[in-house]
């Protein structure tokens, strides 16, 4: 059996952030004990048998042999057990649907979801419908990722409302994502308010976890230039001490974002920076681009996308099932945005080669009015 690696908790670099900032899933796998719910922990012990943990090490950065190696991983063995998982008929096996779509194995990927049968009941469903919205999300295929998102809603309102609630918060962070000129306003505060709601309804083990989805919807709110709406659901977010390092990053995240919004850019990037020590979450990243090219400084934003494009296995092993859908689709139209960047730069054939990866990768990208225009736009220039 493979020998536990200890990471420390507040350290490690290029790791996963949810694995080690979120105590609600630290766990010492070696001796099968979950650490105490809502309380921080020292450190995390994964131990490289273990499905989950594996394959967010494997995934968090790059996905070659190389980076393998840094993390003592056997590429061999992982595939193997990648392919005994499909055909083990465990429930687990859908963890390895996130490996396969992040190396764009997406036939692969589905062939594991379809192995889950449905159990006629909306609890133990909403998971397999959650990975197929993310799924053709990432495939660029919109009009079944809306579809599948309408019925994700009513079996979710089966369930209770917080799970309804999640969703709401899914689908108002795709559609920022894909039109953010067209994101309903109401709708948007709707989102917004039942999550601030939550939070404080929230207490003990579960106001981690509540402040996280407040801060995430407060970054969305600003994105969409809602300042005012950003500033109050970020305030009331806004962690009290430093037990979850998560929380504080994203609270960095989010205010950046309102600062952005209310014109200062540079104010925004300042806020940002410091940040990106190898701990920093995949949306900070995002939330850099957009004030960068907010500044007029093309060249750090192409920087930034290029990196988005490059780590889409941080994109899926950062989990946490309200944010994933939206790092995931990020990565996805970062290729465009290097397109647009490297075209202001005059980089002509930079920017043709990032704009043919973006259509091979959402091949329905027409279905999308706002990005039928920016390609369009893009191959004028060409």
């Amino acid at each position: 059996m493979s020998q536990p690696i200890e990471w420390p908790a507040r350290q490690v670099r290029g790791v996963p952030n949810t694995v080690y900032f979120c105590p609600r899933i630290a766990r010492d796998d070696s001796a099968g004990k979950r650490t105490k719910r809502g309380k921080p922990c020292g450190q995390v012990r994964l131990n490289a048998h273990q499905p989950t943990a594996r394959t967010l090490r494997f995934f968090c950065f790059h996905f070659d042999e190389a980076t393998a190696q840094v993390y003592f991983i056997p590429i061999e063995p992982l595939y193997l057990r990648l392919a005994q998982a499909r055909k083990s008929g465990m429930e687990w096996h859908v963890d390895y649907v996130f490996a396969d779509a992040a190396r764009r194995h997406f036939d692969d990927a589905m062939a594991t979801l379809a192995q889950v049968k449905s159990t006629g009941v909306s609890s133990r469903d909403i998971d397999t419908s959650f990975r197929r919205i993310l799924l053709m999300g990432d495939r660029g295929n919109w009009s079944e990722t809306w579809k599948e998102l309408d019925g994700a809603r009513s079996e979710a309102a089966k369930v209770s409302p917080d799970v309804q609630r999640r969703f709401m918060l899914v689908e108002s962070s795709l559609r920022a994502s894909v039109d953010p000129e067209a994101v309903d306003a109401k709708a948007l505060r709707e989102t917004v308010g039942a999550t601030a709601d939550w939070l404080r309804k929230a207490n003990g083990e579960y106001r981690a976890e509540a402040q996280m989805d407040a801060l995430f919807a407060g970054y969305l709110a600003a994105r969409r230039g809602n300042v005012d709406l950003a500033r109050d659901t970020i305030a009331l977010a806004r962690p009290q001490d430093d037990n979850y390092p998560v929380l504080s990053k994203m609270f960095i995240v989010a205010d950046a974002e309102r600062v952005r919004a209310e014109g200062k850019p540079e104010e925004s990037i300042r806020l940002l920076k410091p940040g990106l020590d190898g701990s920093e979450l995949y949306i900070a990243h995002v939330a850099l681009m957009d004030a960068y090219e907010s500044a007029g400084d093309f060249k750090a934003a192409l920087e930034q996308a290029r990196w988005l494009a490059a780590h889409r296995g941080r994109a899926y092993a950062e989990y946490d099932p309200n944010r994933v859908p939206f790092n995931v689709v990020q990565s996805d139209l970062a290729t465009l945005h290097a397109a647009e960047y490297a075209a202001a730069l005059g980089a002509t054939a930079d920017s043709q080669k990032s704009l043919e990866a973006f259509r091979k990768a959402w091949p329905h990208a027409d279905e999308l009015a706002f990005v039928k225009a920016r390609v369009r736009k893009l191959q004028t220039k060409s």
